[in-house]
């Protein structure tokens, strides 16, 4: 019973201290690693490229990510290109927050919801085609931390880690755990 009231009262004083104005964020260096089964069914490191844009009020955030990536197989005669591209937007409540003197400390978990597109193209002695796959629901789930470093009152230098799965319908394994580092500014 005492850990119940102790951890209340973290909780409550967490949301109480989170800053009560509107941050926009914007995190334009994102370092991503997400495994999935290759066709010789081993677990592979893909490193899509991110790019991710939000709203921050309180303990409330919301994030627009755009993520995408590309791999290429074959030799000369025949290749494969498979790309992958999504957009997903994430919910995220920061249950845990402080305030430092310039730095602000904050754990958060999430959830997203939207869409991916699967394309393949394929060259064979100089003659192309490509198939794209229709949009397709995804979705993720995310447990993370943040720090930001406040230079001005409105301006401020924002990292975070998190760990992730993400769902699709063809993904493989599914959900797909994902790991991603992030870098941005608040404002």
């Amino acid at each position: 019973m005492k850990w119940f009231v102790f951890s209340f009262f973290l909780l409550g004083s967490s949301f109480a201290r989170a800053a009560d104005h509107l941050d926009f964020q914007l995190y334009p260096v994102n370092s991503e690693v997400r495994y999935e089964r290759s066709a010789d069914q081993v677990l592979e490191a893909r490193k899509p490229r991110t790019l991710a844009a939000g709203l921050r009020y309180g303990a409330f955030s919301g994030l627009f990510e755009i993520s995408n990536f590309s791999e290429e197989s074959g030799n000369a005669t025949l290749r494969v290109e498979r790309s992958l591209q999504s957009y997903l937007l994430w919910g995220r409540m920061h249950f845990f927050s402080r305030e430092f003197t310039s730095v602000d400390l904050s754990i958060y978990a999430g959830a997203a919801g939207g869409t991916y597109q699967e394309s393949v193209t394929t060259t064979l002695s100089g003659a192309q085609t490509k198939d794209a796959g229709a949009q397709t629901m995804a979705g993720g789930l995310s447990l993370g931390v943040d720090t930001s470093y406040r230079f001005y009152k409105s301006l401020a230098l924002v990292t975070a880690l998190e760990v992730r799965l993400l769902f699709g319908q063809d993904f493989d394994p599914n959900p797909q755990s994902s790991a991603l580092w992030r870098l941005g500014v608040s404002f």
